[in-house]
């Protein structure tokens, strides 16, 4: 059993996690990353932190971090381009049995083409 203090502990974790990250219902890939920084000009970070469980012996925590940085941004009405970077992971208990992946890597580019504006 663990103590009455490291449940505590767990709980604030976890009300912090849902209370200040916000919920996405998708994730983005590194290309939307890239495409968001090529949009706006200016770096696109962002975290996604989702947890469940019914108790300590059953529980799953996955989280994702990215950023989109601006390689080339050619002004009002000009193409420009970005490129993005994530990282993600899970990890879970079921029926007390621990398990993990492996870090999930992705890299893209994104492209904004103005069409139709003046």
């Amino acid at each position: 059993m663990l103590s009455k203090t490291c449940m505590l502990v767990m709980l604030m974790l976890w009300c912090a996690t849902v209370h200040c990250f916000p919920q996405r219902q998708v994730r983005q890939t590194a290309g939307q990353f890239g495409a968001g920084a090529a949009q706006s000009g200016k770096p696109n970070p962002g975290v996604t932190a989702i947890g469940s469980g019914n108790n300590i012996n059953n529980f799953g925590i996955s989280g994702q971090a990215g950023i989109g940085i601006p390689v080339y941004n050619g002004g009002n009405n000009k193409p420009s381009v970005g490129v993005g970077a994530t990282i993600g992971g899970s990890f879970g208990v079921s029926n007390g049995q621990s398990f993990g992946s492996k870090p999930n890597y992705g890299v893209g580019v994104g492209v904004s083409f103005p069409f139709g504006r003046k």
